[in-house]
C-alpha cells in the first residue's frame, strides 16, 4: 500500500469532551511496486499455497461465532435456508426467524451489508448454499448510536452476517429452476381429488459489490412448502401447512452505499396467492352437568393480489457540523401495501349431547349436510348449522418511521433524539352469506338468514417522541434517558348488517346467488340496526418516561454488565362516538393513567460467548370502551355477546431469563419465562344445554398464569466432530381459569417436549442422522365431570445423504409419526412418511436434474389440538397429497475477469 499521511488539528479540548471521532481514511494499493524489483524486502510475490486442514464446523474468532459452510455436506440444489438448518445450535423457524443457541437473531447481513428484514426469506430461499464461505454471528451496537457516547450503554443487537466466497464477491449470481410432476391419491379424509399437478418454477439473480446490490426474483409453485427431502425429515404433522397454497411472486431488492454518509435500500414485490383450506373439527365443551360434543367441517377458497414497496434512507455525518453539532444521524423507512382479496366458504357444524363419533362413520360430513336429519342427529343434536359465504376485501396501508439525533459539537454528555411515525390503513369489506340454523333433536323451527355485511375501517396513527440522553460520567458508565412520547389515533369504523331474507323475494336462498343485492330502497328496510355498529374514536396518549442505564466492561477479563431500570406513566384521553341502533347512541369520554416499569440486566463473557439476560416488566391494559357498554349483539344466534360496564383494567407481570454459552465444542442454552395476569379479562359463558346457545360476557377474573422452561445442548461425540448429538427439552405449565355457567372452571395443562438428534458424517460423501421427538400433554381440572387428558405425539426416523458414482446423489428421509390419546379415534394414527430426492450433476454441477418423491407411502396427515378452561378442540387439516416432481436447475454465474482466470488456472 502507498504510505498516506493525514493531518488532524485539535485546537482545544473542551471540558465535556471525551473523544473525537475521525472519518475513515482509505489507503491505496501500490500497483507500480507490486511484483517489481525495487529493493524493498517487505514486498514478496508468492507462488500458490494450498492449505489443508480439518473442517471444523464452527470456531470462535474473538467474540464472533463463525460457522464454516464447507464443513456441512449439502444436497445439490440446497439454498441458504437449508445450510442454516444444519448449523449446530441454530434453528430456522417459519417466517425466516433465526435462533442461535436459543437467542433470536435481530438482523441478517450479506457481506456485512444490510438486507431488508421483510425480505429476509428472499435471501434464505434463493441464495445458493455453494456460494457461502462462512456465516458470522456477533453482536453490534444499533446503527443509530454507533460512534456516539451512547454506544457503550445501549444493548447490542445479534446479527448473522453471510459471507460469500471470494469468487462471488463482485459478480452476477443467478439460478433458475423449473419442474412439474404428478400427484397420487386425494386430500386424505376429505375425498376431494386434486387434479392440478405439482409444479415449481423460480428464477433469482443478484449482482453485488462492496457498495451496491440488486436482486431480482420470480417464483411460482403449488407445493405450499420449500423443505427439501433428506435434510432433516421435517415433514412433521405438527409443522404442516394448514392449507394448500399456489403462489406467484415477482420482485426486486436494491442496496446502495456512498462513503459513510449515505445508505439506501429499496424493494418492490408483487404476489398472487390462491389458498385451498379444508378441515374438520371434533370438540368438547366442559360442563358440570355433562359435557357436550361438536363436529364441524370447513372448506374455503381464498384469492389475494398483493403489492408492496418499501424504502429505507440513512444519512449520517460523524464529524462536526457547522462547529455547533456532531454525530448527525437520520433514517427514514416507508412501506406502502395494497391487497385485493376475495374468498368463498362452505361449512357445517352440529352440537351433540353425547359423543357418537364412532357410530357416525366416515360419511358423517354428508349426513351433516342432509336436509332431513338422520337418526343420530334427531337423537343427539342440540343444533345444526350450514353456511355458504362469499366476500371481497380491499386493503391499503402506509407506514412511516424516522429517527434523528445529534449532539453538541464539544459535549459528549448530551444527545438529542427525535423519533416519529405515521401510519394509515383503509380496509373495505363486502361479506355475503346464506346461514341456516335448525334443532334436529327438539324439532324446533329453523332460522334462515340471507345476510350482507359491508364493513369499513379507516385508521390514522401519529407518533412523536423527543428524547434527551444525559451521560453522568466521562467513561459513559451511567446514563439518564428522558423520553416523552405522544401518540394520536383516529379510527372510524362502520359495520352494518342487512338481513336480506326479510325481503320477500330474497327469503329463498335458491332465487338469488351470493353477491347479488336488491335495490337501495329495499335494503333500507332490511337493516339489522340493533346489531350494526358505527364508531368514531380519537385517542391522545402522552407517556413521560425516565430510564437509568449502567454499563461496565473490562477488557482484561472480557466481561460486560448492563443494567437498566425505567418508569413510564401513560396518560390516555379517549373520545368515542358510538351508535348501535335502538340500543345505544352516545358520546363517551374516558381518562386513564397507569404506571409501568421495566428492569433489564445483561451479562456477557466474550471468551466463551456467554450471554445472560433477565428482564421483569409490568404494565396495565384497559378494556375497550365498547366492551363496557350495556349492549347486546345477537347477530350470531348461537353466540350472543353482552357488554359489561363493570370491567376493570388488567395488570400483567412478566419475567424472562435466558442463558447461552460455548464451552469448548459444546453449545448450551437455557431459558425460563413466567407470566401472571391480575384481573384478566376473560369470557364468562352461560351455556344452554338444550339448544347449545352461548351467552357471553367479558368479566375480570384472577388465577391465569403460565410458565415456560427450556434447555438445550449440542456437542460432538468425537474430536473430529463427525458425530454430533443435539438434545432440547422444554416444559410449559398453564393455569387457565374461566367462568362457565357461573362456575369457576380451572384447567391445569402440562406440556413436555423432547427433541433428540444424532448426526454422523463418515466422510464428505456420506451424511446420516437419526432423530426422535416427543410431545406430551396432560390436562387436569377440578370439574367433577372432567376426564384427565393425556396426549402423546411422537416421531422417530432416519435421514441419509449419499454421493454416488457418475455424479449422482441421493437424499432421503423415513419417519414414523404417531399420535395417542385423542378424543376422536380417527386421529390416533401411525403415519410412516418417506421422502426422497435423486440428483444428477451435469456441466460441472451447473446443471442439475432432480427427481423428488414426497410422501411416497401416502400416509401424511395434520392434526392440531387446543385446550383451555372451557373446552378442547381437535382439528384435522388437509395436506399436500403425495407426489413425484421432476425439475431442472441451472446455475448461471458471471464472475469478474480476474476471478475467472484464477478459477480456470
Amino acid at each position: 500500500y502507498q504510505t498516506r499521511y493525514v493531518s488532524f488539528e485539535i485546537a482545544k479540548i473542551y471540558k465535556r469532551e471525551t473523544f473525537r471521532e475521525l472519518k475513515r481514511f482509505y489507503m491505496r494499493r501500490d500497483m507500480e511496486r507490486k511484483g517489481a524489483t525495487t529493493g524493498d524486502d517487505s514486498i514478496t510475490v508468492m507462488n500458490e499455497v494450498v492449505v489443508k486442514a480439518t473442517k471444523l464446523q464452527f470456531v470462535m474468532r474473538g467474540d464472533t461465532l463463525v460457522y464454516n459452510a464447507d464443513a456441512f455436506p449439502m444436497s445439490e440444489g440446497s439454498m441458504l435456508s437449508d445450510l442454516i438448518k444444519k448449523f449446530p445450535g441454530a434453528e430456522l423457524k417459519e417466517g425466516g426467524e433465526i435462533f442461535v443457541n436459543g437467542r433470536k437473531v435481530d438482523f441478517m447481513l450479506l457481506n456485512g451489508k444490510e438486507f431488508f428484514d421483510n425480505d429476509r426469506e428472499l435471501l434464505l430461499e434463493n441464495m445458493p448454499a455453494y456460494t457461502v464461505k462462512e456465516c458470522l454471528v456477533y453482536e453490534r451496537p444499533p446503527k443509530a448510536v454507533k460512534g456516539t457516547p451512547l454506544e457503550k450503554s445501549t444493548p447490542k443487537e445479534l446479527v448473522m452476517d453471510v459471507r460469500v466466497k471470494r469468487d462471488y464477491n463482485t459478480a452476477w449470481l443467478a439460478n433458475m429452476e423449473g419442474g412439474v410432476g404428478v400427484r397420487f391419491g386425494s386430500q386424505e379424509g376429505f375425498g376431494v381429488t386434486t387434479k392440478t399437478p405439482p409444479f415449481l418454477g423460480r428464477a433469482f439473480a443478484m449482482r453485488y459489490d462492496a457498495n451496491s446490490r440488486i436482486a431480482l426474483y420470480a417464483n411460482v409453485n403449488n407445493l405450499s412448502d420449500y423443505r427439501t427431502p433428506g435434510e432433516k425429515g421435517e415433514w412433521s404433522p405438527l409443522r404442516q401447512s394448514e392449507n394448500m397454497t399456489t403462489t406467484y411472486s415477482v420482485g426486486a431488492n436494491g442496496y446502495y452505499k456512498k462513503n459513510d454518509g449515505l445508505e439506501y435500500q429499496g424493494s418492490a414485490d408483487f404476489f398472487y396467492t390462491e389458498e385451498n383450506t379444508a378441515n374438520h373439527t371434533s370438540s368438547e365443551t366442559f360442563l358440570t352437568g355433562g359435557n357436550t360434543y361438536g363436529r364441524s367441517f370447513y372448506n374455503k377458497r381464498f384469492y389475494n393480489y398483493h403489492v408492496e414497496t418499501g424504502h429505507y434512507l440513512e444519512l449520517s455525518n460523524p464529524g462536526t457540523l457547522w462547529d455547533t453539532f456532531k454525530d448527525l444521524f437520520f433514517n427514514y423507512y416507508t412501506l406502502l401495501d395494497y391487497q385485493n382479496r376475495s374468498y368463498n366458504t362452505n361449512s357445517a357444524s352440529t352440537t351433540l349431547d353425547q359423543d357418537v363419533s364412532a357410530e357416525w362413520g366416515k360419511a358423517w360430513m354428508d349426513s351433516l349436510m342432509t336436509p332431513n336429519a338422520g337418526y343420530l342427529l334427531r337423537q343427539h343434536a342440540l343444533n345444526r348449522t350450514t353456511s355458504r359465504e362469499y366476500g371481497t376485501e380491499h386493503l391499503v396501508s402506509w407506514d412511516n418511521t424516522s429517527h434523528f439525533h445529534l449532539s453538541p459539537a464539544h459535549n459528549d454528555h448530551i444527545m438529542f433524539i427525535i423519533e416519529s411515525g405515521y401510519s394509515y390503513s383503509d380496509v373495505r369489506k363486502k361479506l355475503f352469506d346464506h346461514y341456516l340454523l335448525d334443532y334436529p333433536k327438539s324439532a324446533g323451527a329453523s332460522d334462515f338468514r340471507n345476510r350482507y355485511r359491508p364493513d369499513f375501517d379507516r385508521t390514522h396513527n401519529v407518533k412523536l417522541s423527543p428524547q434527551l440522553a444525559f451521560t453522568l460520567d466521562s467513561d459513559g458508565h451511567h446514563v439518564l434517558w428522558f423520553t416523552h412520547t405522544y401518540n394520536y389515533n383516529n379510527t372510524k369504523s362502520n359495520k352494518d348488517i342487512y338481513l336480506l331474507n326479510q325481503i320477500e323475494e330474497w327469503a329463498d336462498a335458491g332465487k338469488h346467488s351470493l353477491g347479488l343485492l336488491p335495490s337501495t330502497e329495499e335494503m333500507l328496510l332490511a337493516l339489522d340496526a340493533d346489531n350494526s355498529q358505527h364508531s368514531h374514536k380519537k385517542t391522545n396518549t402522552n407517556t413521560p418516561e425516565i430510564e437509568y442505564r449502567f454499563w461496565l466492561h473490562s477488557d482484561s477479563t472480557g466481561t460486560s454488565n448492563y443494567l437498566s431500570a425505567s418508569l413510564s406513566l401513560p396518560i390516555c384521553y379517549e373520545k368515542l362516538d358510538y351508535w348501535q341502533g335502538s340500543q345505544i347512541d352516545t358520546f363517551a369520554i374516558r381518562r386513564t393513567t397507569s404506571l409501568s416499569s421495566k428492569l433489564y440486566f445483561i451479562h456477557e463473557y466474550n471468551k466463551t460467548n456467554r450471554y445472560v439476560e433477565a428482564t421483569y416488566e409490568t404494565s396495565v391494559s384497559q378494556p375497550s370502551m365498547r366492551s363496557m357498554f350495556d349492549i347486546c349483539n345477537d347477530s350470531d344466534p348461537l353466540n350472543i355477546y353482552y357488554g359489561n360496564p363493570d370491567l376493570r383494567s388488567s395488570r400483567n407481570h412478566s419475567f424472562y431469563t435466558h442463558y447461552n454459552e460455548k464451552l469448548r465444542r459444546t453449545l448450551v442454552n437455557a431459558s425460563f419465562q413466567i407470566n401472571v395476569t391480575q384481573d384478566a379479562i376473560a369470557t364468562a359463558t352461560l351455556y344452554d344445554v338444550t339448544t347449545g346457545v352461548r351467552r357471553m360476557k367479558s368479566q375480570n377474573i384472577n388465577g391465569n398464569w403460565f410458565t415456560y422452561t427450556s434447555a438445550g445442548v449440542d456437542f460432538p461425540l468425537i474430536r473430529s466432530e463427525r458425530i454430533r448429538l443435539k438434545q432440547a427439552v422444554s416444559h410449559g405449565y398453564s393455569h387457565s381459569v374461566d367462568l362457565m355457567n357461573e362456575y369457576r372452571s380451572v384447567v391445569i395443562t402440562n406440556n413436555f417436549n423432547d427433541e433428540l438428534s444424532l448426526t454422523w458424517r463418515p466422510n464428505d460423501k456420506l451424511n446420516f442422522s437419526a432423530k426422535s421427538d416427543l410431545h406430551y400433554q396432560r390436562s387436569t381440572s377440578d370439574q367433577t365431570d372432567f376426564t384427565t387428558i393425556n396426549l402423546f405425539d411422537f416421531d422417530y426416523g432416519l435421514t441419509a445423504q449419499i454421493d454416488l458414482p457418475w455424479d449422482f446423489q441421493i437424499a432421503t428421509d423415513l419417519t414414523m409419526y404417531s399420535r395417542r390419546g385423542y378424543n376422536d379415534n380417527t386421529m390416533n394414527t401411525n403415519d410412516l412418511v418417506w421422502n426422497a430426492r435423486l440428483t444428477k450433476r451435469l456441466m460441472h454441477g451447473n446443471l442439475l436434474l432432480q427427481l423428488d418423491g414426497f410422501d411416497m407411502l401416502g400416509q401424511l396427515s395434520n392434526v392440531r389440538h387446543y385446550i383451555n378452561a372451557q373446552g378442547r378442540t381437535e382439528t384435522f387439516y388437509n395436506v399436500i397429497p403425495s407426489y413425484a416432481l421432476f425439475h431442472v436447475s441451472w446455475r448461471l454465474n458471471k464472475l469478474p475477469k480476474s476471478e475467472r482466470q484464477s478459477k480456470n488456472k
